[in-house]
């Protein structure tokens, strides 16, 4: 992959090398048309000059202006002209011969001919010979006129090497200053360019690393963004800035992600566990009742005590059957909502105790109520009371004999409580953890009773929450306390409806 830092480099190069290049063949061309603007204005000059010439030693020698008279001439214009200009010059007839020797034509070039045909046309012409350092030569190549009549051509051989030179050294002096130039530039624009990309580069790694830790779901190895790019006062500190909060609003996102990933987990394998422990405890009951059934189908009625004791089973199972489907449908539906009542706790608890008392009689229980008149809530006396039952009945299944269950109303700053306290061996940490789960019961040989499906924890605690409360459960060696905390009557903390 071609960086931005080598690209740019690479432009940079591409732009100095052209402009050199163009600077180059422009300047060359500026100086080689104003060497030819020189060379005209000059053989301009000495054309009037070499007719001027020829004027007055026509007349000096009293000889006719003509060829002839040209030809009388010719060696004298040559030293006049080569004296004023230290140029060499020489005398042609109107043909192009030379007049030191006009027996012989010269043998020139298809170029040199074509300047003595214009010049034999009347046009005063040059041509130039040079290379681009040192050397420059001209031949001039001029129609002599003296009254409107052409009576001979000379040609003149200039040297223009020294001019020549001083362009190559202008030349090279504006590319020297050129190069200078650019080089400083050049090198400004690598450090700025150096200043500008490698933050760049530092954003581009670490969005990298970024991209492989997300990938591998290892949100925590991905490093902070340095400070050095957030604290920029630039358009790249804003862009880094936005970057660190983008990355810190996907970390968020990825661990809110993984922690409902990690609950849906929790109540998929939740649902199943109770969908599990529901068909459990629902097939012991429809057991015995197909189990006592068929015995007594078989039987025909002959055994009156099988009789009894198959009806009074399937009587009973079919009760705790019918208890079990309604607890599942109260929880799943939860409580209903209906109008709200003030509910009285501790004269709701004395008329519990009452209704409890005589099950708690068969262990050699006790049921005590203490706590202050007036512990309202506002809420379905119904379903508190069905709480309480519950709580109560537990302690007296899995509580000591022959002990008191104490039921204790009171006030607690804005709430009010209702707790039930048994005596016994206590909870484990790790029963009063799954205590409140659905189908969790304790140690079935600690239970004076058998018929629970462990659902009635779990429904008085939907009871309390339904009523903006909680439902706690505290143990030690000899002392379980189960506690319902209710906000005081009109000042609901927002249940899930009653």
């Amino acid at each position: 992959m071609h960086g931005i830092r080598w690209k740019i480099t690479l432009g940079l190069v591409l732009i100095f090398l052209l402009s050199s290049a163009s600077l180059y063949q422009m300047l060359q061309t500026r100086l080689r048309t104003r060497l030819e603007e020189q060379i005209t204005e000059e053989m301009t000059s000495l054309w009037q000059n070499a007719n001027f010439y020829a004027r007055q030693l026509l007349v000096t020698y009293g000889l006719n202006n003509d060829e002839e008279g040209f030809a009388e001439i010719g060696a004298s214009l040559e030293e006049e002209l080569t004296a004023a200009t230290e140029w060499e010059a020489e005398a042609c007839d109107c043909q192009g011969n030379l007049l030191d020797s006009p027996a012989s034509q010269e043998e020139r070039s298809s170029e040199e001919q074509e300047l003595f045909d214009a010049a034999a046309a009347g046009r005063a012409v040059y041509r130039m010979v040079y290379d681009r350092a040192e050397f420059c030569r001209v031949t001039f190549v001029l129609p002599v006129l003296v009254s409107e009549k052409q009576v001979g051509i000379l040609r003149v051989t200039a040297d223009y090497s020294d001019r020549q030179q001083e362009n190559a050294q202008t030349v090279r002096l504006v590319l020297g200053v050129m190069i200078l130039a650019f080089g400083l530039a050049f090198i400004l624009c690598l450090l700025l360019l150096n200043h500008f990309v490698t933050p760049l580069l530092q954003l581009s790694g670490h969005s990298r690393q970024a991209a492989r830790s997300m990938c591998e779901k290892e949100m925590d190895q991905i490093p902070a963004v340095p400070e050095l790019l957030t604290h920029r006062r630039d358009e790249i500190g804003v862009l880094a800035e936005n970057y660190s909060r983008m990355l810190d609003t996907v970390q968020e996102q990825f661990q809110r992600i993984e922690g409902d990933r990690t609950q849906i987990q929790e109540l998929l394998e939740s649902r199943q566990e109770f969908f599990d422990q529901a068909t459990h405890e629902l097939k012991t009951p429809l057991t015995v009742i197909r189990g006592y059934a068929q015995l007594l189908q078989e039987d025909g009625g002959e055994d009156r005590e099988l009789w009894e004791t198959g009806l009074d089973q399937i009587l009973r199972e079919s009760d705790r059957l019918q208890r079990m489907v309604r607890q599942l449908l109260d929880l799943r539906s939860g409580p209903q909502e209906t109008k709200k009542t003030r509910i009285e706790l501790t004269g709701l608890a004395r008329n519990v105790a009452e209704s409890m008392e005589l099950k708690a009689r068969r262990y050699g229980n006790t049921l005590r109520v203490t706590g202050p008149e007036g512990c309202r809530i506002l809420g379905q006396e119904e379903l508190i009371r069905q709480l309480l039952v519950n709580l109560v009945d537990n302690a007296i299944k899995y509580g000591e004999e022959n002990t008191p269950i104490e039921i204790e109303t009171g006030e607690m700053g804005d709430e009010v409580f209702l707790a039930v306290v048994n005596s016994g061996t206590g909870l484990s940490q790790d029963e009063l953890e799954h205590i409140f789960e659905p189908f969790y019961r304790v140690d079935k040989a600690r239970s004076r009773e058998q018929g629970s499906a462990g659902l009635g924890l779990t429904l008085c605690r939907k009871i309390a929450e339904a009523h903006g409360g909680l439902l706690t459960a505290e143990s030690e060696p000899g002392r379980t306390v189960f506690r319902a905390t209710f906000p005081r009557d009109g000042e609901e903390k927002g249940g899930t409806g009653i």
